[in-house]
């Protein structure tokens, strides 16, 4: 330490040095190095480049901008056929149940028609004696022994007595049930020994070989369904498989309840070794307006005025704003579809564009949707 240095901290220490003489050297020691970091701030300063405004980028593409709409429906058989009694009576017999398959005019069940037969019998003993006396006038009447009024009435017995028959065959084969035609079985409500009366169900059964889906759908989406378009189904009951489904047809009104319009799919495309059966519970996407290659940029990106007019800011590669005047089209999922004025590849500020302007300085600090591989180097730069 120099000797003057050691006096004047000894001068300090024993209170020997006067204030404002003691003020006047801490300025002198501070002052060069309080120009020294002002001179090394400015070299700093006169040295870096402006930095620019940070903003989110996205580089315009195509996107799918299809409207989707998803709807669940149930399956159901082509054809439910509901099989009831036709006689009050007594079950005899029943052959099948619940999933089992049938064929057109197979006997599922009989009742009891002991008593009908009976009848029946009865009264082909009496047409076979109308039959006779029948004959007999007949062959009188040809040779002129009776007149033709005893004639007609005998001929009129054999007729009711024909007619007693056809009934009561009719009702004996009443107690035979069977299927109308080939079809699963569905459900069965009846067993041996039960009592039954007319128009009572028996069993329900559904013809499995077509299977549809129907769903509801509001008026405003309705339009964009087309006849013989197909679609994709997926069942809750198989999460592993795609089923596709054709648009069978759209029901001309709206149900009066929901307002909402009924379509029916047909199940035309179950993969091979997958069954579907009716009551699965089945999710449809509908596309109902197809948008699958359009130039869109982020809803954020653009701005409008009051004459209509919308645009977007590019970043050039000098890091620097231009206003684009551009057409947008549909709106979908918080992205816009532009019709006219950009075009793919080009950079654009993604969000938030109210307060710039053109020619402002900028700097890429985050990508929406990904950052290109070939962006140009403002679209690099942090």
């Amino acid at each position: 330490m120099p000797g003057w240095y050691a006096g004047i901290v000894r001068f300090i220490l024993e209170g020997r040095v006067p204030v404002l003489f003691l003020r006047t050297m801490l300025l002198a020691m501070t002052l060069p190095v309080l120009l020294s970091c002002s001179e090394a701030a400015d070299e700093s300063q006169g040295s870096s480049e402006p930095r620019g405004v940070a903003v989110a980028a996205y580089e315009v593409k195509s996107r799918d901008l299809t409207r989707v709409v998803n709807r669940t429906g149930t399956v159901e058989a082509r054809h439910s056929i509901r099989i009831a009694s036709q006689m009050t009576g007594n079950i005899l017999e029943v052959y099948f149940e619940e999933g089992d398959r049938v064929t057109r005019d197979q006997v599922l069940a009989r009742l009891d028609t002991r008593e009908h037969q009976a009848q029946l019998t009865r009264a082909r003993a009496v047409l076979s004696r109308a039959q006779t006396d029948y004959d007999r006038v007949n062959e009188l009447l040809e040779r002129g022994a009776i007149s033709r009024s005893e004639y007609d009435e005998v001929a009129a017995d054999r007729d009711v007595a024909s007619a007693e028959v056809e009934l009561w065959e009719t009702r004996v084969d009443f107690g035979t049930i069977r299927a109308s035609q080939d079809a699963v079985i569905t459900a069965r409500h009846v067993e041996a020994g039960d009592a039954v009366s007319t128009n009572e169900i028996l069993f329900e059964m559904a013809d499995d070989s077509v299977l549809r889906v129907r769903l509801a759908v509001s008026d405003r989406d309705v339009g964009g369904i087309t006849t013989g378009s197909e679609l994709p189904l997926r069942m809750d009951a198989l999460p592993d498989t795609t089923v596709t489904a054709t648009v069978r047809r759209v029901f001309p009104a709206a149900d009066p309840g929901s307002r909402l319009v009924p379509v029916e799919l047909e199940l035309t495309g179950i993969p091979e070794g997958v069954t579907v059966r009716p009551g699965y519970l089945a999710r449809a996407t509908l596309d109902i307006d197809s948008r699958d290659d359009v130039l869109a940029v982020p809803g954020e990106a653009l701005l409008g005025s009051e004459g209509d007019e919308y645009w977007v800011y590019i970043i050039n590669t000098e890091n620097r704003l231009q206003r684009r005047h551009v057409t947008p089209g549909v709106a979908r999922r918080n992205w816009t579809e532009i019709l006219d004025g950009l075009e793919p590849g080009e950079i654009i500020v993604g969000t938030n564009p109210t307060n710039f302007q053109d020619n402002m300085l900028v700097r890429v600090t985050q990508w929406i949707d990904g950052q290109p591989a070939d962006a140009p180097e403002i679209a690099r730069s942090e």
